[in-house]
């Protein structure tokens, strides 16, 4: 979504700082834009973009790598959970079947859900980047993912290919991570470079 005030030197996608609160959309910023920010507002669809997005953040801290498989699998979780309704069940199914990205790309089309987005609002202190992602979705009870990490997964459903994301997430480079409302935003604190 292009801004009509933009500069037109300016990346498609990237609003200026005139813009105010409005959402950057893809591609976002450079790496160097973002080490200067201290603020932003990210809106993604679809996981191209969260895989874009995840590597632009996850640049800014300390252990990009281990932060980046933190951070994306939150946020595939707003998309397919979140966005686009994807139940444990039934990712379970779908990727015993080999069909999970398939059903992403397919729901992402439909137009219940053709124009939910997912934010990433990106906030850096002195020594923390703090990180808020929203999803559109109905929300979860996310004590049951963080306290209990030993979820059953039967044969049946496929649910032992998934169910770990929270608590990878959880265990890994994040000071703080706790769900907010009703399930459908997660707040995590990271130490930058």
């Amino acid at each position: 979504m292009k801004d009509p005030k933009q500069n037109s030197e300016q990346p498609s996608g990237c609003h200026t700082a005139a813009a105010g609160s409005a959402a950057l959309d893809y591609p976002y910023l450079s790496e160097d834009e973002l080490a200067h920010a201290t603020k932003a507002l990210f809106r993604f669809r679809t996981l191209k973009e969260a895989r874009f997005l995840c590597d632009l953040v996850s640049s800014q801290t300390f252990d990009p790598i281990i932060v980046g498989i933190g951070l994306i699998e939150l946020m595939v979780n707003a998309i397919e959970h979140g966005n686009l309704e994807i139940t444990y069940e039934e990712k379970g199914l779908l990727l015993k079947k080999g069909e999970w990205q398939k059903e992403v790309e397919r729901r992402l089309e439909l137009p219940e859900y053709k124009s939910r987005y997912a934010t990433l609002e990106f906030n850096r202190s002195e020594k923390h980047l703090d990180l808020l992602i929203t999803d559109e979705g109905d929300g979860f009870d996310a004590d049951k993912f963080l306290h209990n990490q030993t979820h059953d997964r039967e044969e049946s459903t496929g649910s032992q290919y998934h169910g770990r994301g929270i608590a990878v997430a959880s265990q890994l480079d994040f000071e703080k991570i706790e769900y907010l409302g009703k399930g459908n935003q997660v707040r995590v604190s990271i130490l930058t470079k």
